[in-house]
């Protein structure tokens, strides 16, 4: 079956104007690095999760939200804030504290969603 062009731009047409980004080839967010810390005051357990990121769309983006796995347990943390076009952000999160200390390396570490400045968000269809 065909559909003309004009009825698939109009569906693209409509999915734009709901709020969301149009399908990326990457996501607007890319991270620098992600690794857990133990800063011995803790005992054998994990302190906090540290990201460092960038916002590589051209809207700042006002909240993002990551996929994190360590050692097979999952967890989603949202940095919230403005986070300006290009600009390095470095948040820590007090996840993973019930887990045993294992080294700084996650299994997984993504963003899963952003929300944008001017009211358009993105959300990854993987790692859910």
């Amino acid at each position: 079956m065909h559909r003309p062009l004009g009825a698939i731009l109009g569906a693209f047409g409509i999915v734009c104007m709901l709020g969301t980004h149009p399908a990326l080839a990457a996501p607007p967010i890319t991270i620098t690095s992600c690794l857990l810390e133990n800063n011995g005051g803790y005992g054998g357990e994990v302190a906090d999760l540290h990201i460092t990121f960038t916002n590589v769309s051209a809207i700042a983006a006002t909240s993002v939200k990551f996929r994190a796995v360590y050692r097979g347990k999952r967890a989603a943390v949202v940095a919230k804030g403005t986070f300006a076009p290009n600009a390095k952000i470095s948040d820590r999160f007090h996840t993973f504290t019930d887990q045993y200390w294992d080294g700084k390396n996650l299994d997984l570490c993504v963003p899963i969603n952003a929300t944008f400045s001017d009211g358009t968000s993105w959300t990854s269809n993987k790692y859910f």
